[in-house]
């Protein structure tokens, strides 16, 4: 997905698992994907949901 309200530019990717659960979405950020919510927002929890590349 191109952008949500919160991240209108960014690129969204969503994970559609082929066992029927909840989709994923993540944040792409420069070399990270950051785990967002159902509602496309980060997490309120103060736990780090980022993936980062590693070179």
């Amino acid at each position: 997905m191109k952008g949500s309200p919160q991240y209108p530019n960014d690129t969204i990717y969503e994970l559609l698992p082929s066992n029927g659960d909840l989709s994923l979405f993540f944040l792409s950020s420069g070399d990270s994907m950051i785990l967002l919510n159902q509602y496309l927002e980060k997490a309120d929890s103060g736990t780090n949901f980022t993936l980062k590349l590693i070179k």
